[in-house]
């Protein structure tokens, strides 16, 4: 498991101000270069102040032989990640870099898949965490698991129909078009690798949430082939992994542990010292 601790030492110069406009398609913005380097040398004019909070900016590289990210949580098939995380790797990077190593001290921040991971660890260790920040975080509820009910619905790949099978979207874009279906990104990831060994989205969801199967692979939570939905891995899903009913579920106890914080507003971990 590798660490990239985050300084900002080494000077930021102010924006070039004849630097040419480009055009980013991802968000339709003309000058997106020009907002990236003023928004670079304002956050490290803030960071470097002297009113700035002093803290450990610590981004985990935890990869595994199903994808370039474990999810941060305790998984069957990828093993102890969270508990390696919070309880071994977190702090001993405050002992070497005099934190406080207390979790009042320490908050959470992602987007994503650091969106998710943020929003779960905190919800599994909520003593040693004081608060999630989660940009546009991974299904926390698997009700809405991209376009699928896993708990209601029979099958991945269709919506259910008398007449004729419906597929399901899986992509759109910014004008809501839809690119690929859930069967069409399903088989894809098949095509690259079996057995949840695609290194893709929906394979590594299933690597991280499901229980091993009786071949040492995550079992499947739908036929890939088919789409047809295993109700006794989606009970396990929610029971381990939804973070929504997770939290319902042990409110008693979580409750007052979570209260607060939680913001949902890319993944880094950061530690105040």
């Amino acid at each position: 498991m590798g660490i990239f601790l985050q300084t900002l030492e080494a000077f930021v110069p102010p924006p070039d101000p004849n630097l040419k406009p480009d055009t980013n398609d991802r968000f339709k913005i003309t000058g997106y270069n020009k907002i990236q380097q003023q928004e670079e040398y304002d956050f490290y004019k803030q960071w470097t102040g002297p009113d700035f909070p002093r803290v450990i900016a610590v981004e985990i590289q935890h990869a595994n032989p199903y994808y370039d990210d474990s999810y941060a949580v305790n998984s069957a098939n990828l093993g102890p990640y969270g508990d390696a995380i919070t309880y071994e790797l977190i702090p001993e990077i405050e002992k070497r870099f005099r934190g406080i190593g207390q979790g009042w001290a320490r908050f959470l921040y992602g987007g994503s898949t650091g969106g998710w991971e943020a929003l779960a660890v905190q919800v599994f260790y909520p003593d040693e965490y004081n608060g999630s920040y989660a940009a546009c975080p991974d299904p926390i509820d698997f009700h809405h698991y991209v376009t699928v009910d896993i708990y209601n619905d029979k099958n991945a790949y269709y919506v259910k129909s008398d007449f004729k099978n419906l597929h399901r979207p899986g992509h759109r874009n910014y004008l809501g078009h839809v690119s690929a279906t859930i069967r069409e990104m399903n088989h894809r990831e098949l095509a690259l690798g079996t057995r949840s060994r695609s290194g893709d989205q929906f394979d590594i969801w299933e690597a991280v949430f499901s229980p091993m199967d009786t071949d040492g692979y995550p079992k499947r939570i739908y036929d890939k082939y088919t789409g047809a939905i295993d109700t006794a891995v989606a009970r396990y899903w929610r029971d381990n992994y939804d973070l929504t009913h997770i939290i319902k579920r042990d409110w008693q106890k979580l409750g007052d542990k979570l209260k607060g914080k939680f913001i949902f507003t890319l993944a880094i971990w950061i530690i105040i010292i």
